[in-house]
């Protein structure tokens, strides 16, 4: 009975550890080397875009007083240029002070066109609202306590005029390192960094590798893009 016990014990803790070698650790070493691969390939295709076409960056705002300025100037800061990039902010029936925050950001950044727009309560309704009123050849949603990589937008616009059968492309999102360093409980900073950590095996490496198998099948609510004419096409 022990004999059995033991060897069952044994099986079991065997069994915990193999798994997330199995689950996690193969198929990262296998996702980096394909980044490796994509990498060395992108950067071969690396080409300028030849024709920049007008974008719409939506931004659903519901109290967001503490990171839409932060988000807003990502986008101004951005490799795309200015003059082709329509905001729309969309509020969400905010009780803070969201609204002061773009009337400031409106000042700060004046070559970058921004619009205020209210909508009912929810975040379809707001985005839906926002997709009625834009003008850009792609919609470009990203959450108002997002802050996009300089050269995000031009990599979205590319992967679009590249292929005109892609009709939505959606984001990596990463949580921003300089946070986890500040913060001040070594326990929590550790958790944070662990989760740093599965962002990267998440999104960088396992959304690379679905796509570059064509295996996508959601959209980033924090960060995704779509070609109006489909959006126009398919009734949203």
């Amino acid at each position: 009975m022990m004999r059995w016990l033991f060897k069952s014990g044994i099986i079991f803790w065997m069994g915990w550890m193999i798994l997330p070698i199995l689950v996690e650790f193969v198929p990262a070493v296998g996702n980096f080397f394909l980044l490796i691969f994509k990498r060395i390939r992108l950067d071969r295709e690396n080409k300028e875009l030849s024709f920049k076409p007008p974008i719409s960056v939506i931004i659903p705002v519901y109290n967001s007083a503490a990171t839409l300025e932060g988000c807003i100037e990502s986008i101004d800061r951005s490799t795309y240029p200015n003059e082709l990039i329509d905001v729309l902010c969309v509020d969400n029936g905010s009780k803070d002070d969201s609204f002061k925050i773009f009337q400031k950001c409106q000042l700060k950044h004046m070559d970058l066109s921004m619009s205020w727009i209210v909508s009912a309560p929810g975040k379809s309704k707001a985005l839906n609202k926002a997709i009625f009123n834009s003008e850009g050849k792609y919609i470009i949603n990203i959450d108002s306590d997002g802050k996009l990589e300089a050269k995000a937008l031009e990599s979205v616009v590319k992967k679009f005029e590249s292929d005109p059968e892609i009709d939505c492309v959606t984001g990596a999102i990463l949580i921003e390192p300089a946070l986890v360093d500040l913060t001040k409980d070594r326990f929590l900073k550790l958790f944070r960094k662990l989760e740093f950590m599965e962002y990267c095996q998440a999104f960088l490496a396992g959304r690379n590798f679905q796509s570059e198998t064509n295996t996508i099948f959601t959209l980033s609510g924090a960060f995704s893009a779509l070609r109006k004419s489909t959006l126009a096409k398919t009734f949203l």
